[in-house]
C-alpha cells in the first residue's frame, strides 16, 4: 500500500555572511531516503477543549552533507568544536511534493549530534499558527504600534475626543471597523477631602464630581442659578455646568482593532465570519491601566536620560512664586534627566530690584526650585551649551514625578498608550483569554498566504465539505470505538479572575465564587476529573446607577460599570456614629464590555410625553461633560450604553428569535453587591453559546470516539479543512487529530474521529416589521444579518434600538412595539418628522404576507445614506417643534399618541414618500435556507 512520493524540504532565509549574500534566499536540503517526514494535524482537541492546536512534525533527523552543513553553520551558527548554535533562531520552511506545497511554516534547530565524526541534526517543522503565537507570547501589550495609520488608537485627549460616537453607535457605521477607542461612563470612584467629596475647593486636578443624578424637575432652566434655586442638586452628572470632569472617563479598547493590529503586527491579516459579529464589532477591553488613579492616568515606567542635545529647560512659576527650572525632553514637555551638565542664567526685576542667578544642573537630575517671590520674567544664556530654553510654561506636561507616580491627562495631551497599559499584560494572555472566552479556533488560510482564518468552534467545526471514509478505514490494522465521554472530564469550571473592585469583592465575599463562575458537572463516571478553562479578564459587574423612580426624580435607567474600591469608616457624631464611605480608583484587571449604543439615559417617558423649553440652555434632562481643567462644560443628549449582555431592555421570554448574549460564562440573575446589581439576564451566556453545543454533543450517549488507521491519499490530506466532516457508512464524524501523516510515503496513518449528532451552532436571526402613519397599506420587513462585513447592514442596531426603547416603555411586560420618527431635512432649514410604528415578527410572517423589503423603502434608503443616520441623527433621542421652543422624547406608544403631542406642541410632521413612492412594490422578501446535515441515524456504531 506503500506509495513514495518525491519529497523535498525547503528553507527560506535572508542571511548577510559571506556564504548567502543578503538577498532571500531558498535552499533545498539533503533528507535520509530511509526516514520519513511525519507531520501531526489538529485543532482544538476533544481531550481537551481549552488548548488550541497546530500542524506540527513528530521530529526528524538530518543529516550532516555539505549543502546542510553549509546551512545550518551559516544561518544557526552551529559550531561543532566549540559545541554551539543559536536555539533562538527558526527557518522558514516548505514541505513540497512534486513540486506542490503541502506544509508551509518553520524549522527549529533541536540539537546537534555527532556519532563517529558524523553530523546529524536534529529539528522540528511547526507551521504558521505555532510559529505565530510563539512570536506573539514573548511580547507585553504596551509594545503594540499604536499609532498604526489603519488601527489607530493614540489621539489628542480632549473633551471631543472624549464624547466622540455617544450620540451613535457603531452598527449606524457603513464600515467594517468600529471605533478604536471608546470613553464609556464607568463608575471610577472620587476624589476625596477627609469623608466629604471635594467638589468644590483645590484644583481641578484634585476634584471630581458625582456620577450619581440629581432630580431633573423642570428639565430646563434659563440659568444654572435658577436650576439650583429650585432644588436641583449640584455637582451631579445632569447638574447645568456641573457634571463630570472629562478625564473622570478612561478609554475602552476595541476588541475587534486590538486584534487586527496584534495579527498585523505580526504580518497577518485575518479572514473571519466570526470577527464580523456583534459579538466582536461592539466588544472593548476596559481596566487595563497602568494607573490605579481615580481620573484617566498612567504611571510613570521609568525616566529617560538624555544627551545635552535632545533636552530642553522649562520655567515653571508656581502660585506662591516659586520658581522651578527643569527638565524636559525637548519639544514634548516630559521631564526627564540629562547625562550632562547645563548651565543656565536667570534675571528678573522685582520692584525695581534686579536679580541674578548664574547656576548649573549637573547631570541626571530633574531640576531646581527656588524660593524667591516675584518672577516677573526670566533671561537666559544658552551659549556655553546646545540646550534649548523655555519660558512657556504650559508646555509642561507634569511636574517631575518618581518613577511610580501617576500623571493625569488633561485636554491638548497626546494618549498614548504605550504608557497607559499596564506592562505587565501579554499580548498572548489578551488573545487566549478572547480565544477561551468565545471558543476560537485559528487556522491558517490554506488559499492566502500569512492570513489566519478565526472562529468559533461550535459554529464553525462541521460547517465545511462531507468526505466519504467508508471505505478507506482499515479493518486489517483494527480500530475502537469508544463512548466520547470517556474523554471528558467529569467537572468543567469555566471563569474569569477575582478582581479588587468593590463590586467583585462583595460579590465574592457573599456569594464564595467569583462573578460569572460556571460550575459543569458533566454525566459521566468514566472521567472522574476536573478541567479548569480561566481567563486573564475579570467580570465587569454592572450596578443601577442610582434611582430608578421616575419621572422628575432623575434615576438613569442603564447599566453602570463599577471600576472603583469600597472602603468605610466610623465616626462618633454625638451619642452615635456614622459610617463614611469611600469610593476610590483601583488598578484592575482587563475587562470586557458591550458598546450597544449612544441613548439618552435621564428618560422621560410619559404615555402622554412630557415636553421641555427648548430655548434654556440649563438642562437636567441631559448629561454634562466638562473640560480637565473647569473651564467649561457641555451638555450630551447621548452617552454609552455598556453592558456585559446585549442587547439590553427586553427579556428573553418576549423575544421570538433570541440574539441576547452575555459577556459570563454563567449569566447571572440581579443579586446585590451593597448596591442593586442592574438586570441584563439572559439565558444565552458564554458558555451556553459558545461550548455547550460541543459539550452536549460530547456527552450524547450515541456520541462515539474513533481510533483507527484510514489510508489517506496526498490530496485528501492536503485539501482535508478543519471544518469538514467525515462521512463512515451513514454516520457523521469530524476529524480530531491525524498523527504521523507520512509526507515521504503514502500509508495508513492513525485518525482521531468524533461523532457528531447535532448541527453546528447558527448565528441567529431577528425580523422586524413597520409601517409609516401616513401609509398604513404598506409594510415593511427588515432583518438582521448577523456576518455582514458592514456594521450597518448586519442590521443589529435594529436589535438593540427595539429591546432598549421596550424596556422603556413596558419595562418587564410583554411589548407589542412603539413607535417613532425618523427625521429629514429640508432646504437644510427645516425638520420635519415622520411617525412609524414598528414590531418583531417571525420569518413566516415576514415571507408569507406580501411586506416588502426595507431597500423598497425610499425614506429609509435616504437616511441610510447620510453618514450616522441610522441610528443616530436622523432617528434622534428628541424632537424639536417647529419654533425651535419645545423638545421632548422621541418615543411613543401608538401612532395616535405621537398625532396627539404633535399637535398639541408643533411638530413639523413630513411625509414618508418624500423621497418617492416604494421602488419595487409587489416584491416578496425570499429569505435563502440552509440545508442541515441530516443526522439522525448516527446511533448505528455500538461500543466495542
Amino acid at each position: 500500500m506503500s506509495q513514495q512520493q518525491q519529497t523535498i524540504l525547503r528553507v527560506k532565509f535572508d542571511n548577510t555572511t559571506t556564504t548567502y549574500t543578503g538577498i532571500t534566499q531558498y535552499e533545498i536540503l539533503d533528507i535520509y531516503s530511509t526516514i520519513p517526514i511525519k507531520i501531526n494535524r489538529s485543532y482544538a482537541e476533544l481531550q481537551d477543549i481549552g488548548k488550541k492546536n497546530s500542524d506540527y512534525s513528530i521530529g526528524i533527523q538530518l543529516p550532516g552533507s555539505k549543502t546542510n552543513n553549509r546551512f545550518f553553520e551559516s544561518f544557526f551558527n552551529v559550531d561543532v568544536q566549540s559545541l554551539f548554535f543559536n536555539a533562538t533562531l527558526k527557518a522558514q520552511c516548505d514541505i513540497l511534493i512534486n513540486d506542490e506545497v503541502y506544509f508551509s511554516g518553520y524549522l527549529r534547530l533541536n540539537k546537534v549530534s555527532v556519532i563517529n565524526s558524523k553530523v546529524e541534526y536534529d529539528v522540528s517543522l511547526y507551521n504558521t499558527i505555532g510559529n505565530l503565537f510563539g512570536d506573539i507570547g514573548t511580547t507585553e501589550l504596551y509594545k503594540l504600534p499604536w499609532d498604526d495609520e489603519t488601527y489607530t488608537f493614540n489621539h489628542e485627549f480632549n473633551l471631543g475626543r472624549v464624547t466622540d460616537g455617544w450620540y451613535t453607535s457603531n452598527f449606524s457605521s457603513d464600515s467594517e471597523q468600529p471605533q478604536p477607542v471608546l470613553y464609556p461612563i464607568v463608575h471610577n470612584g472620587y476624589l476625596y477631602t477627609g469623608d466629604t467629596v471635594n467638589v468644590s475647593s483645590g484644583t481641578t486636578q484634585q476634584q471630581t464630581r458625582l456620577y450619581t443624578s440629581s432630580a431633573i424637575k423642570q428639565g430646563a432652566y434659563p440659568t444654572q442659578a435658577a436650576a439650583l434655586a429650585d432644588g436641583v442638586k449640584p455637582f451631579c452628572i445632569n447638574t447645568p455646568g456641573q457634571g463630570i470632569y472629562d478625564n473622570q472617563l478612561k478609554p475602552a479598547l476595541s476588541v475587534w482593532n486590538l486584534i487586527q493590529l496584534i495579527f498585523k503586527t505580526q504580518g497577518y491579516t485575518i479572514k473571519s465570519d466570526f470577527m464580523n459579529t456583534p459579538w466582536m464589532k461592539a466588544l472593548y477591553m476596559y481596566g487595563y491601566f497602568s494607573s490605579a488613579a481615580t481620573k484617566f492616568s498612567y504611571t510613570i515606567q521609568s525616566i529617560e536620560s538624555l544627551p545635552l542635545s535632545g533636552v530642553e529647560l522649562i520655567f515653571y512659576t508656581d502660585l506662591s512664586f516659586n520658581t522651578s527650572v527643569i527638565v524636559t525632553t525637548l519639544g514634548t514637555g516630559i521631564p526627564c534627566f540629562c547625562s550632562e551638565a547645563i548651565n543656565y542664567r536667570m534675571e528678573w526685576d522685582y520692584f525695581g530690584l534686579g536679580y541674578v542667578i548664574e547656576d548649573t544642573l549637573p547631570p541626571n537630575i530633574s531640576g531646581y526650585t527656588y524660593g524667591l517671590p516675584g518672577m516677573d520674567y526670566v533671561f537666559y544664556d544658552g551659549s556655553s551649551d546646545n540646550a534649548a530654553y523655555t519660558m512657556d510654561q504650559t508646555r509642561l506636561k507634569y511636574f517631575p514625578q518618581p518613577v511610580g507616580g501617576s500623571i493625569p491627562y488633561e485636554d491638548g495631551d497626546q494618549v498614548d498608550f504605550s504608557v497607559v497599559v499596564d506592562h505587565l499584560i501579554k499580548q498572548i494572555d489578551v488573545l487566549s483569554s478572547i480565544a477561551k472566552k468565545f471558543n476560537l479556533v485559528f487556522v491558517p488560510d490554506p488559499d492566502v498566504k500569512n492570513q489566519i482564518i478565526i472562529e468559533s468552534f461550535s459554529y464553525y467545526i462541521g460547517t465545511g465539505d462531507v468526505w466519504d471514509w467508508t471505505d478507506k478505514l482499515s479493518f486489517d490494522k483494527g480500530f475502537t470505538v469508544e463512548p466520547a465521554l470517556n474523554y471528558i472530564e467529569s467537572s468543567l469550571i469555566m471563569t474569569d479572575l477575582e478582581d479588587g473592585d468593590y463590586g467583585n469583592q462583595q460579590f465574592k465575599d457573599r456569594q464564595n465564587r467569583i462573578y460569572g463562575q460556571l460550575n459543569q458537572n458533566n454525566p459521566t463516571d468514566f472521567k472522574s476529573q476536573e478541567k479548569k478553562i480561566e481567563t486573564i479578564f475579570s467580570p465587569e459587574i454592572i450596578r443601577q446607577w442610582d434611582t430608578d423612580d421616575q419621572p422628575n426624580n432623575g434615576g438613569i435607567l442603564i447599566p453602570l460599570g463599577i471600576n472603583y474600591a469600597g472602603s468605610s469608616n466610623t465616626s462618633p457624631n454625638g451619642d452615635s456614629e456614622v459610617t463614611n464611605w469611600n469610593y476610590s480608583g483601583v488598578k484592575t484587571k482587563p475587562k470586557l464590555m458591550w458598546y450597544l449604543q449612544g441613548a439618552n439615559v435621564l428618560n422621560d417617558y410619559t404615555p402622554t410625553g412630557t415636553s421641555y423649553n427648548a430655548t434654556y440652555s440649563a438642562t437636567t434632562y441631559n448629561v454634562w461633560v466638562g473640560y480637565s481643567n473647569g473651564s467649561a462644560y457641555l451638555y450630551q443628549e447621548n452617552i454609552p450604553v455598556i453592558s456585559h449582555t446585549m442587547p439590553i431592555g427586553m427579556s428573553d421570554q418576549y423575544k421570538i428569535n433570541n440574539d441576547s448574549a452575555c459577556l459570563l460564562f454563567n449569566s447571572e440573575q440581579p443579586t446585590n453587591v451593597d448596591v442593586p446589581t442592574y438586570n441584563v439576564y439572559t439565558d444565552n451566556d458564554a458558555y451556553g453559546l459558545f461550548y455547550s453545543n460541543r459539550v452536549n454533543n460530547l456527552y450524547d450517549a450515541n456520541t462515539r470516539f474513533i481510533n483507527g488507521n484510514f489510508y489517506l491519499k496526498l490530496n485528501e490530506y492536503k485539501n482535508l479543512k478543519p471544518n469538514d466532516l467525515i462521512k463512515i457508512n451513514d454516520q457523521y464524524f469530524i476529524w480530531n487529530k491525524i498523527n504521523g501523516y507520512n509526507l515521504t510515503d503514502t500509508e495508513l496513518t492513525q485518525v482521531e474521529l468524533v461523532q457528531i449528532n447535532n448541527n453546528p451552532s447558527v448565528y441567529p436571526t431577528r425580523y422586524f416589521k413597520y409601517q409609516y402613519c401616513d401609509q398604513t397599506g404598506t409594510t415593511f420587513c427588515v432583518h438582521t444579518d448577523f456576518i455582514n462585513p458592514s456594521m450597518l447592514y448586519t442590521q443589529f442596531g435594529w436589535s438593540v434600538f427595539y429591546d432598549y426603547n421596550c424596556g422603556i416603555i413596558y419595562g418587564s411586560a410583554q411589548p407589542s412595539g412603539f413607535t417613532s420618527t425618523i427625521s429629514y431635512d429640508v432646504s437644510g432649514t427645516t425638520t420635519y418628522y415622520v411617525p412609524y410604528t414598528i414590531q418583531e415578527i417571525t420569518q413566516q410572517e415576514c415571507e408569507d404576507n406580501g411586506y416588502l423589503d426595507w431597500t423598497c423603502d425610499t425614506l429609509m434608503q435616504h437616511i441610510y445614506g447620510i453618514t450616522d443616520g441610522p441610528f443616530g441623527y436622523n432617528m434622534p433621542s428628541y424632537w424639536f417643534n417647529s419654533g425651535g421652543t419645545l423638545t421632548g422624547l422621541n418615543l411613543f406608544q401608538s401612532c395616535t399618541t405621537f398625532a396627539t403631542i404633535a399637535s398639541r406642541d408643533g411638530i413639523n410632521v413630513g411625509n414618508s414618500q418624500y423621497y418617492g413612492a416604494p421602488d419595487c412594490l409587489g416584491q416578496i422578501i425570499q429569505t435563502e435556507l440552509e440545508e442541515n446535515i441530516n443526522t439522525q441515524d448516527n446511533n448505528n456504531i455500538t461500543t466495542s
